[in-house]
């Protein structure tokens, strides 16, 4: 069963303590206040610089986390080599599948390079940056190959790439596609991608046509809280 990613790692290194806002006004909302006694992110970064100089052991463990993240980063920059050594052999400048947003004007050329490395073994976060490197234009072209790709793919970042990029260039043509994807079931979670483009290529082609499809899902247990907020009007309702 697919699933929607969970999201790419995050390389980050703290995150500041935020204060509680208050609005209240009689004639409206009031500016916001930080609550007493918030600390500032400057404030923080100053706190942990100084444990980290005086607390050896707080030290230590701040210098395992950093040289795990490298030792993982360069693991995957390893991973990634035969993929970047064939794009840059095309003439395709990147240092990762993350970097192919940089040149739309080579899609076209990357995009056999793709399809096959999208085959082969890599690790997840690879194969999701692969699956979304395909530009807008070479994959609504390609489009029949992609999708035949995605609804026979059974590796989850790889499907969820996909997902991201057929409902990303989805066009009124593909709008049956887009449909048939939605009752696949066995798509999972990764039609979450497909509902908005449903919604409003579908409204677009018949007044309410798309509505009335996603008033469908409006109680599928992995579509149901999105295709809720699209009938409500939540978020960026296309």
């Amino acid at each position: 069963t697919h699933r929607m990613s969970d999201g790419l790692p995050a390389e980050t290194s703290g995150t500041a303590a935020e204060g509680v806002w208050e609005q209240r006004s009689a004639y409206g909302p009031a500016m916001p206040s930080p609550r007493r006694g918030a600390i500032s992110a400057t404030d923080l970064k100053q706190g942990l610089e100084g444990r980290y100089r005086s607390d050896p052991e707080y030290r230590a463990s701040v210098d395992r986390q950093e040289a795990e993240r490298r030792a993982r980063r360069d693991e995957l920059e390893r991973a990634e080599r035969p993929l970047v050594t064939d794009l840059r052999a095309a003439g395709i400048p990147v240092d990762s599948a993350w970097d192919l947003y940089k040149h739309p004007e080579l899609g076209e050329t990357a995009y056999p390079l793709l399809v096959k490395h999208l085959r082969l073994a890599y690790p997840d976060r690879i194969l999701n940056g692969i699956a979304r490197g395909f530009t807008k234009d070479v994959a609504r072209k390609h489009w029949p190959e992609l999708l035949s790709i995605y609804l026979t793919e059974d590796r989850p970042e790889a499907c969820d790439g996909l997902a991201a990029t057929l409902s990303g260039c989805a066009v009124r043509t593909h709008y049956p596609d887009l449909v048939a994807i939605l009752e696949n079931e066995a798509l999972g979670e990764t039609r979450i991608y497909f509902l908005r483009p449903v919604h409003r290529i579908g409204n677009r082609m018949c007044a309410g046509a798309g509505r009335t499809v996603i008033e469908s899902f409006a109680n599928d247990p992995q579509l149901g809280q999105e295709a809720s907020r699209i009938l409500l009007g939540r978020g960026r309702n296309d």
